[in-house]
Order: C-alpha cells, then structure tokens, then sequence
C-alpha cells in the first residue's frame, strides 16, 4: 500500500510540473518565487434545507368560497395541510385527502388527488371541504408573510390563508373520537349525539368514554409505537341512539389492534401494524 500511495504522490507532481510548463515564467532551482494561487471556483452546495412550505403543518385560518367570498375556517374541527417530499396532505375538518404537488421558486401547483368519503355535518363544514378540495386545483403560487400561509391563484388572488400547527402531546390531551374504523366498510364517524373520548397519562393508562360506558386500559408508548392492553368498562345499557352499544364494542375492540400513532397538529391517528387506520381523534377543544 505505501508504494501505491508514493506512486500516486508522483503522479500528481508530475501533473503539477506539466501544468506548471505551460505558464510562461518557469521557476528556477534556488529562486525566490510565490507560488501562483490557482483560482478555487466556489462550489454549489445543497444544503438540504427544508423549504418554508415544507416545514410546518398548516392550519386553515380562511379559504374562498365558491362565491368567491373568503369566509373563516369551522373552528370545531381543524382542516390543515402538509406539504413535504411532493406530497400533499391534510384534512378538510372531516376527510382526509391526499395529492401530489410541484415548486418552482413561488410558483405552486397542486395535482389532482383523493379523499376518504365520509359524510360530512353541519353543512358549512361540507361547503368548507368542497371549497378546499376545489381551490387547491386554482391555487399557483404561494408567499409566506411573517408566520402566514398564503396559497394564490394564478391572478394573485388569496385562495387559502393557513398559519403553522403546533402539535399536541399524546399524553395529558383529552382526544375526542372524529372517526373509526369498524371493520366493515372503513372509516365511519361516531352516532349523533354520542362521544368518545381518551386520555393518555403519564403513568401509562388510557381512560375515557366509549360512547356509553366508561372504560380504562393500559398503554405503553415510544415516539411512534403504541399498544394498548384489554380495556374494562362499567356495564351500563344505551339504547338510544340506536347502534350505540355496538359501536361501543367496535371501539373497545380496535385498540387491542393499535400498533403506532401519528400526531399532526391537533389530530392523532391510531393505526395497526400494516399502517391501516383504526381511528382518528382531534383534541377535544377542537372537537367540541
């Protein structure tokens, strides 16, 4: 290996002296001469750093109506977006969506996606996911105004404005179910006039209501994993709403399947091990 490394330091003298013949002056034995300094050509060097866009997760504070009137966002369920690797998701404060978007400088454009169907009540919240999933396919530029969003159209007007998230914890949040999944078509939302509800604390017990009963359960937690053992339930009967014993089965049973959790903002997803989504909550302040 060392002759390998001598012959390699020989070659590049020689490169050196074969550069070095083609300046006109020619550096003679014992002759005080500076070196010439060899322009460096500054390098492009990514850095990697996260886009503006890309680094938050979005809340709507107000969006544009068909009418083209900007009217402010249902505050009972936040709707929110997340831009990041070409990928757009978010909710509409009651389904999930999901596409595919381009950047080139402030310019913006957002592909056609998909959505889960839920229905969505009250109607304003309805007429707000028809707003958002129909402006994000006008939107084509963006600027950021101190901590604002502001998604544009291709006039320069404001389609959507949204202000940066700041997640929730896991633990010591009162979660109030928005859907779930029961086993039998999907994500479904909760009966009118039913709740239920978690809370995580720290010394690693899930309690809440099932929508009838109370229950407890529990729980050991990392920044992504969750499981959750047998839950107990008082034995109370609920007839009305119709259905609210069963759904109340369906939810104690989903947790025995818990396998990892994702926090966005104020909305946690509870998921099995194959990455299906068993449930969704939004703190309760927001829920309510």
């Amino acid at each position: 290996m060392k002759g390998l490394v001598k012959s390699g330091w020989g070659r590049s003298m020689a490169l050196a002296l074969m550069l070095g013949s083609s300046v006109s002056a020619i550096a003679l034995p014992g002759a005080a001469q500076s070196l010439p300094v060899l322009p460096i050509s500054p390098l492009t060097v990514s850095m990697m750093m996260p886009h503006p866009l890309e680094q938050q997760v979005w809340q709507l504070v107000s969006y544009r109506d068909a009418t083209g009137e900007t009217v402010m966002a249902w505050v009972d369920s936040a709707a929110t977006m997340q831009f990041e690797a070409g990928q757009v998701t978010g909710t509409t404060g009651c389904n999930r969506f999901f596409s595919a978007y381009t950047l080139a400088g402030s310019e913006l454009a957002i592909a056609p996606g998909g959505s889960t169907l839920m229905a969505c009540f009250p109607e304003a919240l309805a007429q707000q996911e028809s707003a958002i999933l129909a402006g994000m396919a006008t939107v084509a530029s963006y600027e950021v105004v101190a901590d604002e969003l502001r998604l544009l159209d291709s006039a320069g007007d404001v389609v959507f404005t949204l202000a940066p998230q700041v997640a929730a914890s896991l633990t010591q949040t009162d979660w109030m179910l928005t859907s779930y999944n029961n086993g039998r078509g999907g994500l479904v939302t909760p009966l009118l006039d039913t709740t239920i509800t978690a809370t995580f604390d720290d010394a690693g017990l899930v309690s809440g209501t099932a929508g009838c009963n109370t229950y407890r359960a529990h729980f050991e937690a990392t920044t992504e994993t969750l499981q959750i053992g047998p839950a107990a339930s008082t034995r109370r009967l609920c007839q009305v709403p119709e259905g609210t014993m069963t759904q109340e089965q369906d939810f104690l049973a989903l947790l025995a399947d818990v396998s990892e959790y994702e926090i966005v903002g104020n909305q946690l997803t509870l998921l099995n091990a194959a990455g299906t989504v068993l449930a969704e909550f939004s703190t309760a302040t927001a829920a309510m």
